[in-house]
């Protein structure tokens, strides 16, 4: 099912309708030992308002992450434990076997994609040409997708 932004912002407007009315009460972050008191409402399913989980800012962007960003940040962090050139490390693209430059470039544009919004959430920082260094956010963050 495709959900228009106007479903969502129904969504959104009833969700804020129920904590107004006070049906529906500002809870802290729920994953597990966070608590956090400043969380969000996360809406899980779009035609269902209340389908909901709290969450802070850090999960709430730790749950946004794509496949491709968590095993970029994956590939970093082990670059970084293992201290390999001070923790800088560069992303090959593994397109062997691809013999279509149609899906190598696609593939390759995907991951440069990857790697600039992980640059603008700032767990990502590019220290030369190809060469990329964890931020201490996307240390954190790369620890705790693992």
């Amino acid at each position: 099912m495709v959900f228009t932004e106007l479903d969502k912002e129904w969504c959104r407007k009833q969700t804020d309708r129920w904590i107004m009315e006070g049906k529906l009460e500002i809870q802290p972050c729920a994953v597990w030992g966070c608590g956090d008191p400043n969380a969000h409402v996360v809406h899980l399913d779009w035609s269902n308002p209340a389908a909901i989980v709290w969450l802070c800012d850090t999960h709430r962007n730790e749950r946004l992450l794509s496949g491709l960003q968590r095993s970029i940040l994956r590939q970093a962090l082990v670059a970084f434990e293992g201290q390999a050139e001070g923790g800088v490390t560069t992303f090959r693209h593994n397109n062997k076997g691809i013999s279509d430059p149609r899906k190598r470039a696609s593939r390759q544009a995907a991951r440069g994609l990857a790697i600039k919004r992980l640059m603008k959430r700032g767990l990502l920082l590019r220290c030369g040409y190809g060469r990329y260094r964890l931020t201490p956010a996307g240390i954190q963050t790369a620890r705790r997708l693992l």
